[in-house]
Order: structure tokens, then C-alpha cells, then sequence
């Protein structure tokens, strides 16, 4: 996986605090709130680079949010609001703070990169479970969840400040955060072309600590998540027992017994 230096590097990033906010290819209005909410905070300062999808159904929300705070993006350099954050992968590896819903697809990306996150579970989904997915990285010391019912503003500013402020802290749960994640590029070898190539021995490690239906249900889901090309495919594909995951990611097994 890239790291945060060369994610940065790829984007134009300079070493401010950077914080990614996004609430799905529809976008959720909870989430364009919150970006909102720390937007008003932080724009003045100038000192946070902040990048936020606000989604298909943002398109006129989130501007209207921005206009209610009173808040004029073309000054702030540093705050980039769009529908749709392209080469997601390189700003979750950049950012020292995602805010994002809980979905099982996501939260396992933001494993692999070793994000920190503040997680708002979609209130909807079958048996909350993408409350249970959040709380799964909040226990392991990761993740903040906050559930829309409970959030306010003050409390989203003052968690935010303390990561600023404070480096330790985004690296703690950024290191909680790769403990949990698991990788297919532990199983596979290199050949000098750079071709990867799943031998006997490393196919054998692979379904010894994943399980065979693990491995052929995230085979699985990325076939059917590229024939689709949206959100919560799997809802659709799998039904309810396919917790959370909303989207394919490359390389990395869904960390799918952690979440059911």
C-alpha cells in the first residue's frame, strides 16, 4: 500500500493536519453537516487541509449548509468540497482524519491505510449493523463512532482539536488501525515483472487464517461491485447477512468475521 508521504506527494499535499470527509456516492446529510460544522471551525485559521465529498444528493444541500455558516469556499485554499472524490485511495492514505460512514468495504480500507476515523453509522441499515462495524474499531482504540441520533457539533470540534494538537493520538489510532487490517500482499509473491503470483504454500497460509469462503466471498463482491458501479450493491447482491460492505476495494479481503 502507498504511504502517507508518497499519497501526499501524488496529490499536492503539503504536511498540514489533513482531514477527508465523505458520505458515499450519494452522499449523506449527516456527514455534509459535520463537514460544515468544522469547516466554520477551521477555515479562518487556515491551518487544516480539508478535502469533502458531498455526494449526488449534496449538490444543492451542501452549498446551502456552506451559505447558512456563512462560509465562501473560493477563500480558503485549503478546503476542496466536491460531488465525487476521485483516487479515494490516495486521500485516505493521506489524510490524518476520515469521517465517514461504517460500511464493512470502508472501514476495511481505512485498515489497510492506517486512517483514523470519526465513524457515523448509516441509522437505516439491517440491524445496525454498521454501528456494530464502527465499534469493532473504537474497541481496538481506532475509531471514534457517533451515531446521528447523538451528534453535536461541540463535541465533533473538540475531537477534532485533540487530534491536531496532539500527533501521538493520530498515530496511536492510526497504528490500532493496521493491526486489524488484513491484506491479500501477504499471501502473494512478486515476480520481477510484477506480476503477483498466488503459489501452493501462500494460497495454503491465505485459507488457513481467512477461511475459503472468506476469500471467495471478496472475490466475489469485487467482481460484482465493478459490473454495478454503485453503492450498496451488495445489499442487493447478498441481502442482508452482506454487512455493510457498500463498494469494492483492491487488494484487501473485507474483514468480513469481524463485522457479522
Amino acid at each position: 500500500g502507498i504511504d502517507k508521504a508518497s499519497a501526499r506527494k501524488a496529490l499536492g499535499i503539503d504536511d498540514h493536519f489533513t482531514i477527508v470527509s465523505v458520505g458515499g456516492s450519494l452522499g449523506a446529510t449527516a456527514i455534509n453537516k459535520m463537514a460544515a460544522d468544522l469547516m466554520a471551525w477551521h477555515a479562518p485559521k487556515g491551518e487544516i487541509n480539508h478535502f469533502h465529498g458531498y455526494g449526488k444528493n449534496g449538490r444543492e444541500r451542501f452549498p446551502k449548509m456552506l451559505r447558512e455558516r456563512g462560509l465562501d469556499l473560493s477563500k480558503y485554499p485549503r478546503i476542496k468540497a466536491m460531488e465525487f472524490i476521485d483516487q479515494m485511495h490516495l486521500y485516505l492514505a493521506a489524510a490524518d482524519l476520515v469521517i465517514s460512514r461504517a460500511g464493512a468495504i470502508t472501514i476495511s480500507e481505512l485498515e489497510a491505510v492506517g486512517a483514523p476515523s470519526i465513524l457515523v453509522p448509516y441509522p437505516y441499515a439491517a440491524e445496525n449493523h454498521q454501528y456494530h462495524n464502527g465499534m469493532v474499531l473504537q474497541n481496538a482504540g481506532a475509531a471514534l463512532v457517533v451515531e446521528e441520533k447523538d451528534y453535536q457539533k461541540e463535541w465533533l470540534i473538540g475531537e477534532v482539536e485533540q487530534f491536531v494538537r496532539d500527533p501521538g493520538r493520530v498515530k496511536a489510532f492510526s497504528e490500532n488501525a493496521r493491526k486489524l487490517a488484513v491484506t491479500l500482499s501477504r499471501y502473494v509473491t512478486k515476480t520481477p515483472a510484477g506480476i503477483g503470483l498466488g503459489i501452493p504454500e501462500t494460497m495454503e497460509m491465505a485459507l488457513q487464517e481467512c477461511g475459503t469462503l472468506r476469500i471467495l466471498f471478496a472475490a466475489f463482491c469485487s467482481v460484482i461491485g465493478k459490473i454495478l458501479g454503485r453503492k450498496g450493491w451488495c445489499d442487493i447482491v447478498a441481502g442482508p447477512k452482506a454487512r455493510g460492505i457498500d463498494g469494492p476495494t483492491e487488494g484487501t479481503i473485507p474483514p468480513y468475521d469481524h463485522y457479522v
